[in-house]
């Protein structure tokens, strides 16, 4: 099975566990990242949809290549299809 492709909600995900596994407050993340901490929140919350350079700016902030923090995404959104792990529909 392919690769499924990591969507910005997965970047987030992987995002704010590797702020937390750092110890870095959102305030540390988004002053070293230069970006707005209500947005680095979005981010990390699912609500909003970085950019290629946002995601490149977090990344160098976290000490960690672009590509390994697409690569994390990768696997979150891997483990999101397998058997047992989609959601239930919603009753009408």
């Amino acid at each position: 099975m392919p690769h499924p492709f990591p969507t910005s909600a997965h970047s987030g995900v992987v995002i704010r566990q590797l702020r937390k596994s750092r110890d870095l407050s959102i305030e540390d993340l988004a002053d070293a990242a230069g970006i707005d901490v209500s947005y680095l929140s979005g981010i990390e919350r699912k609500k909003r949809n970085p950019s290629w350079e946002m995601i490149r700016s977090l990344a160098e902030a976290l000490e960690i290549e672009a590509s390994e923090l697409v690569r994390r995404a990768e696997t979150v959104a891997s483990s999101e299809q397998r058997p047992g792990s989609a959601e239930k529909p919603q009753r009408p």
